[in-house]
């Protein structure tokens, strides 16, 4: 239920971004995506879920540990 409410409003502010991008910088003419309003807002919603998803990926991720412990444990091979 959380993760789908923290993309849902990854997407709405991805949305929001993309057409105000639209609205202030946009394009005349040549452009084939910021030239639409709609297209623009879709893209936005697009790299906003994907940006959140990215970001809770990596704060969900337990962390590692640190180079100091790695690299004092010794591996011993037993004899076979």
């Amino acid at each position: 239920m959380k993760y789908r409410v923290v993309s849902a409003l990854g997407a709405i502010f991805g949305a929001g971004g993309g057409l105000a991008y639209q609205h202030f910088i946009g394009c005349a003419n040549g452009c084939a995506l910021k030239s639409s309003a709609l297209f623009m807002t879709g893209f936005g919603a697009l790299l906003g879920l994907f940006a959140v998803q990215m970001l809770a990926e990596f704060v969900s991720r337990p962390p590692s540990p640190p180079p100091s412990q790695l690299a004092t444990e010794k591996v011993i091979d037993k004899p076979r």
